[in-house]
């Protein structure tokens, strides 16, 4: 295996962390697409992805053969265009993942290949090192990974700001969190954010919102990923009512200190998740260490 990260001490970590398995760590990007067979790329944002695949597309002439599966989630037009940068005996394949760094630790990821059934069969053996076989998808054509990924996040995206104001209210009112979500679950509001990944901490242990919101999928990250679903939606004419409101809520929130770098879960903390209302002059708090609502008479 050969590896390399920007950050060094990501290197390091990895490194550590698997000793036993034959790893060299490459001092540059060209080096790992000239000593692997199949390169997987993961990067943040489209110039990433432009300039990592600049620097491999220098020794053009030795990539023949050769497999590239670019897991960034970036617009769908940047990876067709770097598609067309590399010789016609190259495979290529945009193949975003969704689940996270919970879902990379646990090898349950989510792939979505812009590729036939037939170029995933090649392929999956691969892939289910790091995800899970029923989450492993085909998705057609190049590009399409990509786009079925946007639309993944838009939708997952607007889903968690709807938890979260809904969580907000309810508590408000003094209702019992752990009743919500319970009552959510079994009725038409059940979701994978409420269940699974709750952003009122200590109601789903383990995860971002009940670890200080870290670490988790950052919400300038979503912030980002609405703007290329947006940006990719206008392009063929699919309606983004409700995406516009979500990228400014998500911009808005990525640029505050206070919650910058934060799992984007933190929305419920932005909209004043802490503290809620009850009767007339009693405030009602949730202990997350308790997991019990706290009465606090304010006269």
């Amino acid at each position: 295996m050969f590896i390399y990260d920007v950050d060094v001490s990501a290197t390091s970590r990895f490194l550590d962390a698997h000793p036993l398995t034959p790893t060299t760590a490459c001092k540059n990007v060209s080096t790992v697409g000239l000593s692997a067979e199949t390169i997987i790329t993961i990067l943040p944002a489209d110039a990433h992805a432009r300039d990592v695949y600049s620097q491999i597309l220098t020794e053009s002439t030795t990539l023949f053969h050769k497999t590239f599966i670019d897991c960034s989630t970036i617009a769908p037009s940047t990876s067709l265009e770097i598609l067309t940068q590399f010789p016609r005996e190259t495979r290529f394949f945009d193949a975003p993942v969704s689940g996270g760094p919970m879902g990379a630790e646990k090898a349950t990821l989510t792939f979505m290949l812009g590729g036939s059934e037939e170029e995933l069969a090649t392929l999956r053996p691969l892939l289910e090192l790091m995800g899970s076989p029923t989450s492993i998808f085909a998705c057609g054509n190049r590009g399409q990974g990509l786009a079925v990924k946007l639309a993944n996040n838009y939708l997952s995206g607007l889903v968690s700001i709807a938890t979260c104001e809904a969580y907000n209210f309810g508590m408000k009112t003094g209702l019992d969190p752990k009743l919500m979500q319970r009552i959510f679950s079994s009725s038409t509001a059940q979701n994978w954010v409420s269940d699974k990944c709750n952003p009122v901490p200590g109601l789903s242990p383990g995860t971002p919102p009940s670890n200080g919101y870290k670490p988790g999928f950052k919400v300038e990250m979503m912030a980002k990923d609405f703007g290329l679903a947006l940006k990719a939606m206008e392009e063929v004419g699919a309606s983004t009512e409700l995406g516009t409101k979500g990228e400014e809520i998500y911009r808005t929130v990525g640029e505050d200190e206070r919650f910058r770098g934060m799992d984007s879960r933190v929305i419920f903390q932005a909209i004043g998740g802490g503290e809620r209302r009850g009767r007339v002059g009693e405030t009602i708090e949730f202990d997350t260490q308790t997991q019990e609502m706290q009465h606090r008479d304010d006269k």
